[in-house]
């Protein structure tokens, strides 16, 4: 998951990222190939940060979260045109600012 939202922010389609997940002979857990749209909904649905969502708002999980909630926000901007519920703008705007110039070094040091 860690790899498909670094991916995603740096740029790269899910096109991409699913043809390579099954050329290298990754499966998921039923077993098939990969395609685009699950890769898409598992990084946007909250468990994925570690959150469950109710008609209030946003909750902690009791599982870990496999994306931070900054790294979340900024694949969500990137796959849905908007982050995560409640997000605080300082957290995805650098990361999608840096994804659109495409420098990749201080992208690492803003995430």
């Amino acid at each position: 998951m860690q790899e498909a939202c670094r991916r995603i922010i740096d740029g790269d389609t899910l096109r991409a990222i699913t043809r390579d997940w099954n050329q290298r002979g990754l499966t998921t857990a039923s077993g098939s190939e990969w395609r685009p749209q699950p890769i898409k909904r598992m990084l946007a649905r909250p468990s994925t940060a570690g959150m469950i969502q109710r008609e209030a708002g946003l909750f902690n999980g009791q599982w870990p979260a496999l994306l931070t909630r900054a790294h979340w926000d900024a694949v969500r901007l990137v796959l849905l045109g908007e982050p995560g519920p409640g997000a605080v703008a300082r957290h995805v705007r650098p990361v999608h600012l840096l994804r659109l110039a495409g420098d990749g070094t201080r992208r690492q040091q803003l995430l």
